[in-house]
């Protein structure tokens, strides 16, 4: 009987950062997966959660357990929302986490849609609505979106999160959810017309409606958009200008202003969204463009969104 050796190899995988035994023999901070190592408290930050490397465990439930497609459910693995890759870190990771995309509007305050501006409430309430954590990303730089009153500066926002898409890691199940703010849902538009990657929640709030930054509904699961009928930024302020494509000095005029600022008439509402009237909840002229992300008016949106 021909005798076969069977080769057994026992891998202990560890994956603290303990190299040696001297802590401090290694300084390099991006440790597992190459995410920060936190040494005041000894665990990997990987974006969505902290990561405890000496027992393979995260130290809180993965945000995304409560939202996993059937599919995954059955999965026994899937089951433990402390585990770390199925429970097999030799030949997977955990992506970077969730993604929601928030776009504030023209002329935002960079410091205000920081998580510790002014706009941080708000941020926390679009985080608690979609299941986030960590992972929000706010389009809050100014090199990216100048907040400019102008098409040249949308575009170029939307190229930025559109290439952001496409170079970011999904796992199987997550979605993608953008929020908008004024013109800043119009950049989500546009990002509807460019990027092949479902959008899953798109949120537009007071967003001036305009023929030119149409939604690609082939591509987004749910629309809710949100106006105030006495909101006169959104339907005054918003628009192209309306100025003639035959040149004139007054049309050449108008097309100068207009590259750097716009103004004219825009719609408040999408033919094929779940249009929210919040005009009792932003009632005031002065102030409307702006009570969108009061707590009031978002808790509209979360009631639609987790009913």
């Amino acid at each position: 009987m021909k005798k076969v050796i069977v080769l057994t190899a026992v891998f202990t995988i560890l994956t603290s950062i303990f190299l040696s035994s001297n802590i401090y023999a290694f300084t390099e901070q991006r440790k597992f997966i190459g995410e920060e190592y936190d040494a005041t408290t000894d665990l990997n930050y990987l974006n969505a959660r902290y990561y405890n490397a000496k027992i393979g465990r995260f130290v809180s439930e993965d945000p995304m357990f409560w939202s996993l497609p059937n599919e995954l459910l059955t999965d026994p693995q899937q089951l433990n929302s402390y585990s770390y890759a199925r429970n097999n870190p030799i030949v997977g990771s955990d992506p970077t986490g969730l993604l929601t995309i928030i776009v504030p509007g023209t002329n935002y305050n960079a410091n205000d849609w920081s998580e510790n501006g002014s706009m941080s409430n708000f941020i926390s309430s679009v985080n608690k609505t979609f299941n986030e954590t960590n992972h929000t990303e706010i389009l809050n730089n100014k090199d990216v979106w100048s907040g400019g009153d102008n098409i040249k500066a949308r575009q170029n926002a939307a190229d930025y999160i559109t290439n952001y898409i496409k170079d970011y890691n999904f796992s199987d199940g997550e979605q993608l959810n953008i929020v908008g703010h004024s013109h800043g849902g119009n950049i989500a538009n546009l990002v509807s017309q460019s990027t092949s990657h479902k959008i899953d929640n798109l949120v537009t709030l007071g967003t001036p409606v305009r023929s030119d930054y149409m939604p690609n509904t082939d591509i987004i699961n749910r629309h809710i958009n949100v106006y105030s009928n006495l909101d006169p930024v959104q339907s005054l302020l918003g628009g192209e200008g309306g100025y003639s494509n035959e040149w004139s000095w007054t049309g050449a005029f108008n097309k100068l202003v207009n590259h750097f600022t716009e103004f004219g008439l825009a719609g408040r509402k999408y033919n094929n969204a779940e249009n929210i009237n919040v005009t009792g909840h932003a009632w005031n002229p002065f102030t409307a463009h702006g009570s969108y992300m009061s707590e009031s008016v978002w808790s509209k949106v979360d009631k639609l969104i987790n009913k």
